[in-house]
């Protein structure tokens, strides 16, 4: 049977977060980059022991004011790696307090963007959660640049998109783009099913790049997140896919 872990990026401010956490197998939680404090960090770890989901961290560029949607790649290397790290010792303190441990890193925003195409930012990144813990696996795209120097470097979790559109690199489509975020119910079942069980992604009309992940992530701000991942979940079950956190 085929198996997916589906996650989402929560403890970002949203109104929705009690209700996306029943629906989910792993989550992402903001430590302070883009989004968060001491507060919504530890409701969203509560959050996600109670319904027993699995959490990592969602570490940004330091950017509140543009909630880590803007590149910081030139800032100052070392100020950046401090920056990262202080944001994944804040939630493992916090984890660690609850006796529910981190599993896994996703990068947020710009940061995980350049990650797949920027190779300093790559290897800062890997650097980083070696130096953090080199145990816990990074959430990387497929064929990104984070996924190919990081072999053999580090252990990674492939993810894939539910609610947007991607290129032919596999970067995703710019949100300045008409149809760069899947909102209609029927539009992100057929993506998510081409991916899922036929390891494929649809760039263009009837035009398809091959794909294969372990997760699969739903923006949390997506228009109706809720609607659709429920809806989600029974359209995979009903197409015989099984709905498991990652490393199950």
């Amino acid at each position: 049977m085929i198996t997916i872990d589906i996650n989402c990026d929560l403890g970002e401010g949203g109104l929705y977060d009690h209700k996306l956490m029943p629906l989910i197998t792993s989550c992402s939680i903001a430590c302070g980059g883009h989004f968060g404090n001491i507060d919504t960090m530890n409701s969203a770890v509560v959050l996600a022991k109670q319904h027993q989901v699995k959490i990592g961290a969602h570490p940004s560029y330091p950017d509140h004011q543009n909630f880590g949607r803007v590149s910081f790649k030139d800032m100052p290397k070392q100020d950046l790696k401090d920056s990262l790290l202080n944001q994944l010792q804040t939630l493992n303190d916090i984890a660690n307090f609850h006796n529910y441990p981190l599993t896994h890193i996703k990068p947020h925003g710009a940061l995980y963007n350049d990650a797949n195409v920027d190779e300093p930012i790559a290897k800062l990144i890997i650097e980083t959660v070696q130096k953090f813990n080199s145990e816990i696996p990074i959430f990387v795209s497929p064929e990104s640049i984070i996924s190919k120097i990081g072999k053999g470097k580090i252990d990674m979790i492939t993810e894939g998109f539910a609610d947007r559109s991607y290129n032919t690199d596999y970067t995703l489509k710019s949100r300045k783009l008409d149809g760069a975020v899947l909102k209609l119910k029927e539009e992100v079942l057929r993506h998510v099913l081409q991916i899922v069980k036929y390891n494929r992604v649809e760039v263009s009309k009837d035009s398809f790049i091959p794909i294969t992940i372990e997760t699969l992530c739903m923006h949390s701000d997506t228009e109706n997140s809720v609607k659709l991942l429920d809806d989600l979940n029974k359209f995979l079950i009903e197409n015989s896919i099984k709905i498991e956190p990652y490393g199950h």
